[in-house]
């Protein structure tokens, strides 16, 4: 039988694990791609990433879609990273993203917590009710991200996370 403090110290490592905090969809633009048997190379490549659970292209848009596994910790930067690494220029991306909103200084702040990443939020009027809803508990963002370093994360949707 293990003693009461085998029993914490194994709890820990859980406990401190990013739970429901990560980027679940992406859907990542690219361009300079205009073959079809190019297009096979960028589903082999995200499909050899861990945190990937599908990845296909869709050639009449230009777009890798990923759906991403739970738990995961990938950040946006190392996918657009896989993407030039081929060959190709990442543009907009459209993402499905949990962490936490919260309010700063006259702005809103979104901490990818999985990963460490936090976005500035471009909030729309329309908008900025459902993210003061979810700020401070989990949360979930739909929205889309420039390829720009720094860009900030146009929210569509918001809602608190499950």
């Amino acid at each position: 039988m293990s003693s009461p403090r085998f029993t914490f110290l194994f709890a820990i490592p859980i406990v401190a694990a990013p739970l429901c905090a990560e980027f679940l969809h992406i859907e990542q633009s690219i361009t300079g791609l205009d073959c079809a048997s190019c297009a096979q190379s960028v589903d082999k490549t995200f499909k050899k990433m861990k945190a990937v659970e599908t990845a296909t292209f869709r050639m009449e848009d230009s777009m890798v879609v990923l759906q991403l596994k739970p738990g995961n910790t990938l950040p946006l930067e190392d996918v657009r990273d896989a993407v030039k690494r081929i060959g190709y220029t990442p543009k907009e991306a459209k993402v499905t993203v949990r962490g936490e909103a919260r309010r700063e200084g006259g702005k809103w702040l979104f901490r990818v917590a999985g990963s460490g990443a936090e976005y500035q939020l471009d909030v729309s009027e329309g908008i900025v009710e459902q993210v003061r809803r979810s700020a401070g508990a989990m949360a979930m963002i739909e929205g889309s991200i420039a390829a720009d370093r720094g860009a900030p994360l146009k929210v569509g949707a918001a809602r608190r996370g499950e």
